[in-house]
């Protein structure tokens, strides 16, 4: 592209914004790499055994899909904040940041010394996210939750059960993989808020919550129907074999069944 090109070209929406990533897995990572993708700088703080999603599946130089994937367009740091010296360097990380993301348990990341409270007290005022399994407070806050946990946990199996009513794991990280685009979408809408007040946000948001958003219209059908069985919604409406594989078919009015 020539000079002229790059001067007329439109930035990325989230062009000299800095991320500050201290999330592991699949959330976190997922919400930044979404962050990367619409023009953010962001820094990967790995511990110096790496992000635990390197050796989730085959790995291959080090990465596995998950890892590789999601952390695409980043720069890495290895940083030990069991240390002073280590944590003493993500503080400086964060003074540097406009956003910070984070997905560890509370006790965690106070630990750390870089939760929303100390970095406030530090006189920092970034866009701070916190993503965690079931939220800040209550008897689960400090538990870890996983995936398949969730969808376990909040009805995600039933929704998705079997002709024989037997519950199945969505075949993918479901949970996971939503909670990084609801965490994305509110980040940039605290950075839109902190544009207009100037002042930042503390976004707080937990898989748990997220599983109940994705079913939210699953959940209230439940309701109306009383108690009664699930039923089809219309007819035809499945997956059907044929002599070369399956195939569904759906028609859900008498004009699409025409």
């Amino acid at each position: 592209m020539n000079q002229e090109a790059l001067q007329t070209a439109p930035l990325a929406p989230l062009a000299h914004y800095r991320v500050l990533d201290l999330s592991q897995g699949v959330a976190g990572p997922y919400c930044t790499h979404l962050l990367s993708r619409q023009g953010a700088e962001v820094i990967k703080v790995d511990p110096p055994e790496g992000d635990w999603a390197r050796h989730v599946g085959i790995s291959r130089n080090g990465h596995s899909s998950l890892s590789a994937t999601y952390n695409t367009g980043k720069r890495s740091i290895a940083v030990d904040a069991r240390r002073a010296q280590g944590r003493a360097l993500l503080l400086r990380l964060a003074r540097e940041a406009d956003i910070v993301v984070q997905n560890f348990r509370p006790q965690v990341v106070r630990r750390m010394g870089v939760d929303y409270d100390s970095l406030r007290a530090a006189g920092l005022d970034p866009v701070y996210v916190s993503i965690s399994g079931y939220g800040p407070t209550g008897p689960y806050a400090d538990r870890p939750a996983t995936d398949s946990v969730m969808q376990a946990d909040t009805g995600l199996m039933t929704s998705n059960r079997d002709a024989q009513g037997q519950p199945q794991r969505v075949g993918l990280l479901l949970a996971d993989i939503a909670a990084g685009v609801y965490a994305a979408q509110a980040c940039t809408a605290a950075l839109l808020g902190k544009a207009r007040s100037g002042r930042g946000r503390h976004v707080e948001l937990n898989l748990f919550e997220v599983c109940c958003a994705l079913q939210s219209t699953v959940l209230a059908e439940d309701t109306l129907r009383g108690g009664l069985p699930a039923e089809g919604v219309s007819a035809p409406n499945g997956v059907f074999a044929t002599a070369d594989g399956f195939i569904t078919v759906l028609a859900l009015n008498n004009d699409q069944f025409e």
